[in-house]
């Protein structure tokens, strides 16, 4: 399926070889709208993603304003790829962390400029440690019918080691907070292989994250990607 990313802004007026124009983009239907949303409150140590733990409400809303912005240019340009998604996904980073007035008036600005017709699935990543009642209704209300909990593992242990900040019981209170505000479609992330962990660990927390009913399930096996810090660790010994 094509997809599109936004942000992903071009100065044309720059001769750089490996800069993607729009103009220069094949004919297609692009039927996947990603969004990336860089801000964390910390940076988990195995996470190759570019994100910014550094920011303030402040630069989020620049930051916004310059999706809105790109977006603009994509509905204002004559450019063979024609953008029209069947789903879009807000990933991360943390789009759960935007402040509430932002996110609304990101979500607005898109569905204002882009042809979301067709869209019959949109996503917002959030993390177990955030999600609030108030933020999820107004996910629900501003169209987007799908919310995806980086849960990566029910063991306490497991989580420190990623370096991530919730408690496995975040998790099902964030499913009950989604579930309340009128989400039917939720998924969670799970992560294997992390270090110390044996099969009867694995085994338990993929239970527990079926035992929660969501509509869908995400494994991910642990990747050391290059000049991450638990990579690093990992070369040294």
């Amino acid at each position: 399926m094509p997809r599109v990313s936004l942000p992903m802004v071009v100065d044309e007026r720059v001769d750089r070889p490996q800069a993607v124009r729009r103009r220069d983009l094949p004919a297609a239907a692009v039927e996947g709208l990603y969004v990336h949303i860089p801000f964390c409150f910390h940076k988990c140590h195995y996470c190759d993603f570019y994100s910014i733990t550094r920011q303030d409400e402040r630069r989020m809303g620049r930051f916004v304003d310059r999706i809105l912005a790109e977006a603009e240019a994509w509905a204002g340009e004559a450019v063979a790829a024609r953008l029209r998604p069947r789903t879009v996904f807000f990933g991360g980073g943390t789009p759960s962390l935007l402040p509430m007035a932002d996110m609304r008036r990101l979500l607005g600005g898109l569905r204002q400029t882009i042809d979301l017709s067709a869209v019959t699935e949109w996503t917002v990543e959030v993390n177990p440690a955030t999600a609030r009642r108030d933020y999820c209704r107004m996910l629900r209300e501003n169209g987007v019918d799908r919310l995806s909990f980086g849960a990566q593992s029910f063991d306490p242990a497991e989580l420190n080691v990623l370096e991530r900040h919730h408690h496995p019981d975040d998790v099902a209170r964030s499913v009950e907070t989604a579930r309340e505000t009128g989400f039917r479609r939720i998924n969670l992330d799970l992560i294997y292989a992390i270090p110390g962990q044996d099969l009867a660990s694995w085994d338990r927390s993929l239970s527990a994250a079926l035992d929660m009913g969501t509509t869908h399930l995400s494994c991910y096996g642990l990747t050391y990607e290059p000049n991450t810090p638990i990579a690093i660790r990992k070369h040294l010994g």
